[in-house]
């Protein structure tokens, strides 16, 4: 999960052209600041079946969220 906030400036993107003149064309760039979030918890409610009159119970436990970042050039 990505979670974009804003730079020093308040911006949360940053829009940059420029000319590329061998491609006729201008070359774009969107640069932002992402924070990742790599663990989490999370909230379920468990059912007991042996008593159905028994209200669901609560439990917190840890939910993964990035098992793997590669970055490219």
């Amino acid at each position: 999960m990505l979670s974009f906030r804003e730079d020093s400036d308040g911006d949360i993107w940053k829009l940059t052209t420029s000319r590329n003149p061998n491609a006729q064309g201008y070359d774009v760039e969107i640069t932002g600041v992402a924070d990742v979030v790599a663990d989490s918890m999370v909230k379920l409610k468990l059912a007991n079946p042996e008593d159905p009159s028994e209200r669901l119970q609560t439990v917190t436990v840890p939910f993964p969220v990035v098992t793997m970042i590669t970055l490219t050039p």
